[in-house]
């Protein structure tokens, strides 16, 4: 259950940024949704699915997906 509460935590902080940039320029509706999207799934990619995908090959992106799916602490134990 820990892991579907960080991924929704982390979902709901991009969705949040996005809105709250999104939100503050001051064109019309139709450019603001864009703007929504477009950094919506810059951020996404950036927190979720790069980490996701380089898992294997770079050790920070393996820890913090681990820390994703796992909880406990970040980084290696000392």
């Amino acid at each position: 259950m820990i892991t579907y509460k960080r991924f929704a935590l982390i979902s709901f902080l991009i969705m949040f940024f996005s809105l709250f940039i999104s939100s503050s320029l001051k064109d019309n509706i139709f450019v603001s949704l864009l703007t929504f999207l477009f950094i919506m799934v810059v951020l996404y990619s950036i927190m979720i699915i790069i980490p996701f995908y380089f898992r294997r090959k770079i050790n920070i992106f393996n820890q913090y997906y681990t820390w994703i799916e796992k909880g406990g602490r970040f980084g290696s134990k000392r």
